[in-house]
């Protein structure tokens, strides 16, 4: 069986909101419940963010 294919955009960034992308990503990792999540370089702010922490 295929792997999934990636999302080419991840979130928006949770500072100033432009579309962090796959190719931004600094690392990927587990959550203890499974869940894949990744620091980012926001190219818009230069920050390192979690993307999804404006989802949260």
């Amino acid at each position: 069986m295929a792997p999934e294919p990636q999302p080419t955009i991840l979130d928006p960034g949770p500072h100033c909101g432009v579309d962090i992308k796959v190719r931004h990503v600094i690392i990927r990792y587990e959550t203890e419940s499974g869940e894949p999540r990744s620091w980012v370089g926001c190219p818009a702010c230069d920050a390192i963010v979690d993307p999804k922490a404006n989802a949260q």
